[in-house]
């Protein structure tokens, strides 16, 4: 009989813009499937209150159908098995705990015998509510919707479908694609089939969504155009190429409310075939390249002018936006 397996897609983890910090992998939900308004992926879940159980030790989650519901849609090739199944989604009391005191955040189940009689489903998901109350995500206690959408992802994962030679299929819980250990991986690195699937994966994600990124190239930017910093460029390397982020020679000023504004020093001149003087955004342009200081937003009426050329008199290369 054939090993169990959940079909599966290869998937190419492109960045998507919804990260908030560096180093941090895309926070994006899935999107909602019942017409409501989209959630921030950061806001914190309603994981029900320990009185709500009414001292069970389960009680019914629509809640968490609705976010599987959501996840099937948003990727039905891989979930495509799930058509006709029934899973009945449950909060859990309290998670319990792995050998070695590892958190259970969640768990599938597939009910056999007495259990599947009464459950009347092909496989059972419930979510811990008292690990997810107490989770500490920065510094916020309780677990966020990407937290319990990736809980309820997890278990979702281990429903899959068994074949044999005939062409007889069953329901099957899916085992995990990796079992390993941290110190294994330090010594002897990805020296398996799965260690080697699990790392390209891992290669493929992005080091901060492109939202992040852009942040990130702001930030530096700001940081080496800041004289009183002492740094003048920041130089990043990746896959072989390097890039500068060079301090920008803009002058500075005050605008009325005394909030410091850039103000580059540039060349403008008539574009060819313009013989009288142009006036764009209070500035009078004649045929002589003059230099001059402008701020940011009449520089952008003058790039934007088709009657005139703006060169940027004191930068060596673009600079980074």
């Amino acid at each position: 009989m054939s090993t169990p397996t959940a079909p599966r897609t290869t998937t190419n983890l492109k960045s998507i813009a919804g990260g908030k910090a560096y180093g941090e992998h895309t926070r994006v939900l899935a999107p909602s499937v019942n017409g409501g308004p989209q959630r921030a992926a950061d806001d914190l879940y309603p994981v029900p209150d320990d009185d709500r159980f009414e001292e069970a030790d389960y009680m019914a989650a629509p809640d968490l159908g609705e976010v599987a519901r959501a996840l099937i849609k948003a990727e039905p090739a891989r979930f495509d098995h799930f058509k006709g199944l029934r899973v009945i989604y449950l909060w859990r009391r309290k998670g319990g705990t792995h050998a070695g005191g590892r958190l259970t955040l969640g768990k599938c189940q597939k009910p056999g015998g007495l259990l599947a009689y009464f459950a009347d489903a092909e496989f059972v998901i419930w979510v811990a509510a008292d690990h997810h109350r107490e989770r500490v995500a920065g510094a916020r206690a309780g677990a966020t919707r990407f937290e319990i959408e990736a809980v309820v992802f997890h278990e979702m994962c281990h429903i899959g479908i068994e074949c044999n030679e005939k062409g007889e299929c069953r329901n099957v819980v899916v085992p995990h694609d990796v079992v390993t250990f941290n110190a294994e991986i330090a010594r002897y690195g990805a020296w398996k089939d799965d260690l080697r699937a699990a790392a390209a994966t891992f290669q493929q994600m992005p080091l901060w969504p492109e939202d992040s990124a852009a942040t990130f190239v702001r930030d530096m930017q700001a940081m080496v155009d800041d004289e009183r910093s002492g740094i003048t460029g920041v130089s990043m390397t990746a896959a072989g190429k390097t890039a500068t982020i060079a301090a920008r020679r803009n002058k500075r000023t005050n605008d009325s409310q005394g909030k410091e504004v850039h103000m580059p020093e540039i060349n403008v001149k008539l574009a060819e075939g313009q013989r009288e003087n142009v006036e764009i955004a209070g500035i009078t342009v004649t045929a002589t390249e003059t230099p001059r200081t402008v701020d940011d937003e009449a520089l952008e009426a003058l790039e934007a002018d088709d009657r005139v050329t703006v060169v940027r008199a004191t930068d060596d290369a673009p600079a980074a936006d």
